[in-house]
């Protein structure tokens, strides 16, 4: 029986807009502040430093989606270059990591909205993400042309906000003289202060591994070699742009300690860039810019998951049902996706969804330039290097991560492993009986 098929709708433009989509969001509104209060003005180094590593890692995920152009990304690499059980465990770090993500969008805009109109209700931090992810779940479930359609406005929305935001935050500060910029001092010979570079690198990181979303999809685009090298490189480019205006705007309002204040403790670090300068107008920039930012990371990360659900379905990991395909849309492979993200926004906060989702990109991302290096001569189109600097990076910035947060880490990917086993041998089972 042959197996179906998604539709090939997706070109370099809506390819690209996914990637923004992915990418500007919960990076942009909260990780920048959170590296800010550890690193100080060095997230500029940070971001620079972050956006090559997901350039090398975005490479690797492009030439091996243009030899396996099919749902699931680095789940199907790493089952067709290493095994079927490290493939198993890209896959599911990657649903949790994600949606992980997303659940940390989601109870980022309550929190914006909560800030900005002083809302009082007592659930409205839970009941709010709660119809928000049921409404982007329908949307989804409306085929994938109308995602990107709604994907494209909000997308659009957010980057104007956002490049409002640094044009008219940066003139305001130099016009009343609000600007806290000093000098930077060198740290780096202090170890401790190295350790909290590299953890502050690996939370920016995390920022930008949206474009793996281009490559989870491979199976929707057109022409994929092209059109993912295209949108990878040009998505991460931008987002690196107004990720470092973002970032001056704050630190030049703020300072790296109040900016970071923000993040931790109002989740709403662009709301003090705002209040610092009195500024109603900047006020509103940031409370559009945040809820539309939010949505896209949500819609984006939603479809991504949905489709590793899909290719874990085909193959037997996961229930078969899941691969049910109907008007070229996961129906189920969304439904469970969605469920994923409720459960993780219930029972975490942003905080321990974020630094949880590092980890879990870190892992996803070596696996992703492992399978890249088992890659034939003729089958690549950037060479070994790129892997070999996408992976020792990860692995590097992995190591210098809380042990909290390891721990937590790894008892996720043993469950993962445990599931593969139990799953194995009740398939098998049932094939013998």
């Amino acid at each position: 029986m042959q197996i179906p098929v998604l539709k090939r709708e997706v070109g370099p433009k809506g390819a690209t807009i996914i990637g923004l989509g992915s990418m500007l969001g919960t990076g942009v509104y909260i990780a920048l502040g959170l590296a800010s209060g550890l690193v100080g003005y060095y997230i500029f180094l940070s971001i620079l430093i972050a956006g090559g590593l997901a350039i090398c890692n975005g490479f690797s995920s492009a030439q091996l989606a243009a030899n396996h152009p099919t749902s699931g990304g680095s789940y199907e690499f790493g089952r067709i270059h290493l095994s079927k059980e490290i493939g198993f465990v890209a896959g599911w770090v990657f649903i949790f990591a994600k949606g992980a993500s997303a659940a940390a969008a989601s109870l980022a805009i309550a929190w914006y909205l909560r800030s900005y109109f002083n809302i009082e209700y007592e659930h409205f931090d839970k009941l709010l993400p709660v119809v928000t992810i049921f409404i982007l779940g329908c949307i989804i479930q409306m085929g994938l042309r109308i995602t990107i359609i709604v994907n494209t406005v909000i997308v659009l929305i957010t980057v104007i906000t956002l490049v409002s935001i640094i044009v008219f935050g940066l003139f305001l500060a130099h016009k009343t003289g609000n600007v806290q910029l000093t000098t930077l001092p060198m740290h780096f010979s202090d170890t401790q202060f190295f350790s909290s570079f590299l953890y502050a690198t690996s939370i920016v990181f995390v920022a930008f591994t949206g474009y793996s979303r281009i490559a989870t999809m491979a199976e929707d685009m057109k022409s994929p070699g092209t059109t993912i090298r295209f949108a990878i490189f040009f998505s991460i480019l931008i987002v690196m742009f107004l990720y470092i205006g973002v970032a001056l705007t704050g630190l030049s309002v703020l300072g790296p300690d109040s900016f970071s204040d923000f993040s931790v403790n109002n989740v709403a670090p662009l709301f003090g860039i705002a209040d610092g300068l009195s500024s109603r107008f900047l006020m509103i920039l940031v409370s559009i810019g945040a809820v539309t930012a939010m949505l896209g990371v949500m819609l984006n990360l939603l479809l991504g998951v949905s489709r590793v659900f899909l290719a874990m379905g085909r193959n037997g990991d996961m229930p078969r049902f899941l691969a049910t395909i109907k008007n070229s849309n996961p129906i189920y492979a969304t439904i469970f996706a969605c469920i994923v993200v409720l459960a993780l926004m219930l029972i975490g906060d942003i905080k321990s969804n974020w630094s949880l989702s590092a980890f879990k990109v870190l892992v996803y991302y070596a696996i992703t330039n492992l399978a890249a290096l088992k890659l034939k001569p003729e089958d690549r189109f950037f060479p070994r290097w790129v892997s070999y600097l996408g992976l020792s990076g990860c692995l590097l910035l992995v190591v210098f991560f809380e042990h909290k947060t390891l721990l937590q880490g790894s008892k996720l990917i043993l469950a993962g492993i445990i599931w593969f086993y139990v799953f194995l041998l009740i398939n098998r089972f049932r094939v013998s009986g």
